[in-house]
C-alpha cells in the first residue's frame, strides 16, 4: 500500500505543471497548442514576437478584423506560418480555441555560438586513422553549409572552395571560421590547419531565421551536410514549429543530414515540461535539437570523458539525446562540427561504392551510430547517446557494405541473415528511420513505430534493443538501459557481447507504419586489436605530448607499452603496467628525427604497430623580398636526406621542389605564389610540414631586416647592420650623404656574415645621413632606407633653424647623458620658457607663443656645465 502511495505522489509531482497553468493567463486544456515557455506567462508585451501555425493554408488578415493598426503581422517561407506582434493572452486562447490556429511558439529568438576555446583532436574520433589508412577520403566533390554568421573567405585553408557566400552580408565569426576549419579546413596554413573533409566545397547561411533554410535551394546547391554549431540561451525541450520543420524537410530531401550540437548548458536545469526541476538531465539548448531526423552531438574530453557542461538528454518525451558525442575542447559546436566532417566522408565512401549516388541520411547517421564507441554507462545513455563516433569503423562499415536499405508497411515483418565470425568481442546492430513530421507541441513525436530484434539460429535466443527508463527522474534516468521493445526512437540498438560464431537473423518488423516507411540497418563485429595512432603513414611531432590510441576488442587486460627507435634494438617503456582497456596512454615524444614502433605485450601476445616517423617542423624564414626575386631558409635537420618544398597554389598545398640545401630562391612567377612550407625527408618518409609562411608579409625588405644608430642623437655615431642573408652578395659599403651625393665611408668584401657594426669617426657637424650599399656578384645593387644621426660634441648643443619663423618648430640638441634646464629669456632678462628635458634626445619647441625678436637660450646640464646661445625669431 506504501510502494503505491508513494508512486501516486511521484506521477503527481512529475506532472505539477499541468495544474500550474491555471494560476497563469492560458488555460490547460491548451497546453499542448502553446509553447512551454509561453505557456506560464501571464502577458505578452506589445513587442514579444510569436509565431503562430493556422489550422489551414488561408490568409491570416481575417483573424484580427479592425486590429491591424495594433497586430504586426509578418511572413515566413511557410504558407501557414506567421510572425506576429502584439497580441494578448486573450486573443491566442480565442483563436485557438475557435480552431483558426493550432500552434503558437516563440518567435525568432537569437542564437548562441556554443565554443569557447580553440583547439582540436583529430586522434580520439579515430580521424587521422582515416586519413592514413583511406588517405582517397578527402570530400572531395561534396558540399556542405554552415548554418550561422559568416566564416572568413579569406582564410587560406579555404582556398578556392568557397561559393555562394558573397549573398551573406553578416558580420564576419571567428566561431564560423573554427567550426569551418574543424569539419573541412584544407590544411594550407600548417598540418593543424586541416580538416576533417579537407577538400569539401564550403558556404554559409545565417542563422538569423532559426527554421530550417530552404531545402530546394539546398539541395539545388548540392549541400548533403548542414552544420549547426549554435543554440539560444535558454533550454527548449519541447517540439515547437522549428523541430516539426526540420523532421519535415528531411523527411522530404532525404539526402540532407543535419547536424545539431546538443548546447553547453549540462549543468543547467529545464524550468517546463515533464523534465523541469531536474538537475543534469533535459536542458537541450533549442527545440530544433529534440528533431527526430537530424543528428544531435555531444561534447566529451581527448579522454573521451563526457564533459560536464555538455548538454543531455532525454528529448520532451523520453527519447535519445544527444545521440552521439565527439571531441570538442570547450564547447560541443566543436563536436558537431566534427561529427559533419566525418559525415562527408561515409558519403564519399558511399559514393565511391555506389556509382557516385548519395546515400540517404538515414543511412549515414546509422553507420555513424552503430560504429560508435560506448563510453559513459553501458550501452546507451541520455548522457551520451550511443557513444563516441568512431570515424575509422564508420568508413569501415560503408567499405564492407555491412548496412542496407529497405522499405516497410503496417504489420510487415523483414529478414535478413548475417554471419558472426569467430572471436567476435562485441556484435552490434542497429536500425534507423527518418519519421514523418508529428504535429507541434505533441507529447511524443514518433509516427511510424518499427521493431527491431536480433536472433541465433541454432539457439533460437532472439535479443531486443536497448532502452532507457524515460520516468521524469534523477535516478531513473541514470539508471542503466535494459532489453525491451522501443516505442519511443526512431533509431533502436542491439548489442551482444562475445557472441557465438555462426548465423544470426536481424528482423524488422512494421508495428504501427502509416504507409510504407523508408529503413537503414547497419551492423559491425568487433573482433581484433588495431592501431589507431600511430599507424604506417603517422606522422608524430618530436618533444610534444601525444595521445596514443588502440582497440582493444577483449577482455580487460594489464601490459606493457614501449617504444623502439629503429636501429637501436632497445625498447624504452612507457609503461610497464597499464590497463590495455583504457585504448589510450600519454606519451612524451622523445626529441629524435627516427623512425620508431610501438609495442604493447602481455603475457601471452605482443602487438607491434606499424613503423612511423618522428621528426620536428623546421623554422623557416625570409632570407631576402626583392621585386624580382625572393628566398626562405630554414635550419638543418638532424638526419634529414633532403627538402620537400610545397606552396599553395589553386586551393591546396602542391609540391614544388626538392633540395638537398637549407635555402629555396623564389623568382618569376614563383613570386605570385605567397605560401610557403617544408618538410624534411627522413629514411625515405616525409616528415611533418612545418606551418605555412607568407614570404611577402614577413618584415623582410630585399635582403635588410634592420639598419639603424646606437643613439639618434649622440657625439659618437655607432650604426648596427643586420641582413637577412647574404645570399650572392660580393661586398657592401657604409654611405653618408655629404654635398648632394653619398660617398663611401667603409667598405667590406666579401660578405661573410649577416650582422655588422661601424663606426664614424668623422661625423658632420648637426644632420648626418647613412645608408648601405649591397653589390650583387650579378653587378645587380640594392639601396637600404636612409638613418638619421644628429651629431653633438659632448659639452655643446645645437639649435636649429635659428633665425626662426613663429610658426616653425624649435629643435635643442645636447649628447650629454642626463637631464637639463632649458631655460629662454628675452633682452631685458625676463624669463619666456622654461623646462626640465632629458638630453641626447630632440627637444621641440613651438614658436607660436613667441614675438618677434632676439632671444637668449641658456642650458644649465647636471654636470654644471652652462652654455648660451642668441635666438633670432622673425
Amino acid at each position: 500500500m506504501l510502494k503505491n502511495f508513494f508512486l501516486i505522489v511521484m506521477l503527481i509531482s512529475a506532472f505539477s505543471n499541468f495544474s500550474r497553468a491555471q494560476e497563469f493567463g492560458f488555460r490547460s486544456s491548451q497546453k499542448k497548442n502553446i509553447a512551454p515557455t509561453l505557456f506560464f506567462k501571464n502577458k505578452l508585451n506589445k513587442d514579444d514576437e510569436v509565431f503562430i501555425k493556422l489550422s489551414d493554408n488561408e490568409s491570416i488578415d481575417h483573424l484580427f478584423p479592425g486590429q491591424l493598426n495594433k497586430i504586426r503581422v509578418g511572413k515566413t517561407q511557410y504558407k501557414n506560418i506567421y510572425s506576429v506582434k502584439g497580441l494578448t493572452v486573450k486573443i491566442i486562447e480565442d483563436l485557438i480555441k475557435e480552431g483558426s490556429i493550432s500552434y503558437v511558439d516563440l518567435g525568432n529568438r537569437r542564437a548562441v555560438d556554443e565554443r569557447l576555446m580553440d583547439k582540436t583532436d583529430m586522434t580520439l574520433n579515430k580521424v587521422s586513422a582515416v586519413r592514413n589508412i583511406y588517405p582517397e577520403l578527402t570530400g572531395e566533390s561534396l558540399f556542405i553549409s554552415f548554418k550561422e554568421k559568416l566564416f572568413d573567405t579569406t582564410d587560406i585553408d579555404f582556398k578556392g572552395r568557397c561559393f555562394k557566400v558573397n549573398q551573406n552580408h553578416e558580420e564576419m565569426s571567428t566561431h564560423a571560421t573554427m567550426m569551418a576549419s574543424i569539419a573541412v579546413g584544407g590544411g594550407n596554413s600548417g598540418p593543424k590547419g586541416k580538416g576533417v573533409a579537407w577538400k569539401a566545397n564550403i558556404t554559409s547561411t545565417s542563422y538569423a531565421d532559426l527554421f530550417p533554410d530552404n531545402h530546394n535551394n539546398l539541395s539545388t546547391d548540392n549541400i548533403s551536410v548542414q552544420n549547426h554549431s549554435y543554440g539560444v540561451s535558454q533550454i527548449e525541450n519541447y517540439y515547437g514549429l522549428e523541430a516539426q520543420k526540420y523532421d519535415e524537410e528531411c523527411y522530404a530531401y532525404p539526402k540532407i543530414l543535419h547536424v545539431f550540437s546538443s548546447g553547453n548548458s549540462g549543468t543547467s536545469i529545464s524550468e517546463n515540461g515533464n523534465y523541469s526541476s531536474i538537475e543534469g538531465f533535459a536542458n537541450l539548448t533549442g527545440q530544433f535539437k529534440t528533431s527526430k531526423n537530424t543528428l544531435c552531438v555531444g561534447e566529451i574530453d581527448n579522454y573521451g570523458i563526457i564533459k560536464e557542461l555538455s548538454s543531455k538528454g532525454p528529448a520532451f518525451d523520453g527519447r535519445v539525446k544527444p545521440e552521439l558525442m565527439a571531441y570538442g575542447f570547450q564547447g560541443s559546436s566543436e563536436s558537431a562540427a566534427m561529427v559533419s566532417g566525418i559525415a562527408l566522408l561515409v558519403q564519399e565512401a558511399y559514393k565511391s561504392k555506389n556509382s557516385n549516388e548519395l546515400p540517404d541520411a538515414s543511412l549515414v547517421k546509422v553507420v555513424l551510430i552503430n560504429s560508435a564507441d560506448d563510453i559513459g554507462r553501458p550501452e546507451v545513455d541520455f548522457e551520451s547517446g550511443f557513444g563516441s563516433v568512431d570515424a575509422l569503423g564508420a568508413i569501415k562499415t560503408v567499405m564492407e557494405d555491412r548496412f542496407l536499405n529497405s522499405t516497410i508497411t503496417n504489420g510487415e515483418v523483414k529478414i535478413y541473415p548475417i554471419s558472426v565470425p569467430e572471436n567476435c568481442r562485441k556484435l552490434k546492430v542497429t536500425l534507423c528511420w527518418h519519421d514523418p513530421d508529428a504535429e507541434a507541441g505533441t507529447s511524443r513525436a514518433l509516427i511510424n513505430d518499427l521493431d527491431l530484434k536480433l536472433s541465433e539460429l541454432s539457439t533460437l535466443t532472439s535479443w531486443e534493443p536497448w532502452v532507457l527508463n524515460p520516468y521524469p527522474n534523477a535516478d531513473s534516468l541514470s539508471l542503466p538501459a535494459k532489453r525491451g521493445k522501443d516505442h519511443l526512437n526512431n533509431v533502436e540498438q542491439i548489442t551482444i557481447d562475445f557472441p557465438n560464431q555462426g548465423n544470426y537473423e536481424i528482423e524488422v518488423s512494421g508495428y504501427a507504419v502509416q504507409g510504407s516507411q523508408p529503413f537503414s540497418i547497419a551492423y559491425e563485429y568487433e573482433n581484433s586489436f588495431q592501431w589507431i595512432l600511430p599507424t604506417k603513414n603517422s606522422v608524430l611531432e618530436a618533444s610534444e605530448p601525444t595521445i596514443i590510441r588502440w582497440e582493444w576488442n577483449e577482455q580487460p587486460k594489464t601490459g606493457s607499452v614501449d617504444y623502439q627507435v629503429i636501429g637501436e634494438n632497445i625498447w624504452h617503456s612507457i609503461s610497464s603496467s597499464y590497463d590495455l582497456a583504457k585504448n589510450y596512454i600519454d606519451w612524451q615524444v622523445p626529441e629524435t628525427n627516427s623512425q620508431v614502433l610501438i609495442r604493447i605485450k602481455t603475457t601471452d601476445n605482443e602487438e607491434l604497430s606499424d613503423t612511423f616517423l618522428i621528426s620536428k617542423p623546421a623554422n623557416i624564414s625570409v632570407g631576402l623580398n626583392c621585386d624580382d626575386e625572393a628566398m626562405i631558409y630554414w635550419n638543418t635537420m638532424t638526419d634529414a636526406e633532403n627538402y620537400q618544398i610545397y606552396r599553395v597554389e589553386n586551393q591546396f598545398l602542391e609540391p614544388f621542389s626538392t633540395t638537398t640545401d637549407t635555402f629555396v630562391v623564389l623568382s618569376d612567377e614563383d613570386l605570385n605564389y605567397q605560401y610557403y612550407t617544408i618538410s624534411a625527408i627522413i629514411d625515405g618518409k616525409e616528415g611533418i610540414l612545418s606551418n605555412s609562411m607568407n614570404y611577402s608579409t614577413q618584415s623582410i625588405d630585399c635582403y635588410f631586416v634592420r639598419f639603424i644608430s646606437k643613439e639618434a642623437i649622440t657625439d659618437s655615431v655607432f650604426l648596427d647592420l643586420e641582413l637577412a642573408s647574404n645570399y650572392k652578395l660580393s661586398s657592401l659599403t657604409l654611405e653618408r650623404f655629404s654635398a648632394n651625393e653619398f660617398l663611401p665611408i667603409q667598405k667590406i668584401e666579401p660578405v661573410n656574415e649577416t650582422q655588422y657594426s661601424f663606426y664614424d669617426d668623422n661625423p658632420l657637424p648637426n644632420r648626418n645621413v647613412y645608408r648601405i650599399k649591397l653589390e650583387r656578384s650579378d653587378f645587380k645593387e640594392v639601396i637600404s632606407d636612409e638613418e638619421t644621426v644628429y651629431f653633438s660634441k659632448a659639452g655643446s648643443f645645437l639649435v636649429f633653424p635659428n633665425p626662426i619663423q613663429k610658426n616653425q618648430t624649435l629643435n635643442i640638441i645636447d649628447a650629454e647623458d642626463g637631464s637639463a634646464q632649458i631655460n629662454i629669456y628675452d633682452t631685458s632678462g625676463k624669463l619666456y620658457y622654461s623646462s626640465e628635458s632629458d638630453f641626447g634626445k630632440l627637444n621641440i619647441i613651438p614658436m607660436t607663443n613667441f614675438r618677434k625678436g632676439m632671444y637668449i637660450i641658456e642650458i644649465k646640464t647636471d654636470s654644471g656645465n652652462i652654455a648660451s646661445e642668441k635666438l633670432v625669431v622673425f
